[in-house]
């Protein structure tokens, strides 16, 4: 439960990145009965009244990306379980949810201007879909650096290689040269 929109429920990938294609949302009983019945501490929802759900993309930058807009209740009514399509967002390190209600007034949907909510910020989210996770970044960054390194790791073993090889023929020959030296010098 968040009292006010400044610090916001979300989802964040723990490694990288990714694109939340869609989730599902449903009011929860609490709210439900609140938004019903009301209690001692709301009064209950009119028929000109709604609650609406934003979520907002960040990226791995931290700006926005953009914003998507489900109505949780448009007058007293929902429809249960309800699938949101968050493709929209793109590619995002985090995406926060935020919550508002208000009223219909002259064909306008206006917010709540209240410092805290009338309605309890309940929600329930399930059956979280998630395309291109990019838990190393970019692929494109990524497989380049991958492969730089494998090709260094060749050059080096190459290298390694040819001077041991080199070294031990220079070696040899050396030896060779320095022996011939030492047995013609005493003859």
């Amino acid at each position: 439960y968040v009292a006010t929109n400044e610090c916001p429920p979300f989802l964040e990938f723990k490694y990288g990145t990714g694109v939340i294609e869609s989730l599902y949302v449903v009011p929860t009983a609490y709210l439900n009965e609140i938004v019903q019945n009301g209690n001692a501490f709301a009064k209950a929802m009119t028929a000109d009244g709604y609650i609406r759900i934003e979520a907002t993309g960040i990226d791995a930058t931290g700006k926005t990306t953009t914003t998507a807009t489900m109505y949780l209740y448009d007058g007293r009514t929902f429809a249960g379980w309800r699938k949101w399509d968050l493709s929209m967002l793109g590619e995002v390190k985090r995406v926060e949810f935020r919550m508002y209600e208000g009223e219909v007034e002259g064909g306008l949907r206006v917010d709540s201007t209240a410092e805290y909510p009338n309605f309890p910020n309940y929600f329930a989210i399930d059956n979280i879909a998630v395309s291109h996770w990019l838990a190393f970044g970019n692929p494109t960054q990524f497989c380049r650096k991958f492969l730089a390194g494998v090709v260094l790791i060749f050059l080096a073993m190459l290298f390694v290689r040819c001077f041991l090889e080199f070294g031990a023929q220079t070696l040899q020959s050396h030896s060779a040269d320095y022996l011939t030296k030492r047995l013609c010098d005493k003859n």
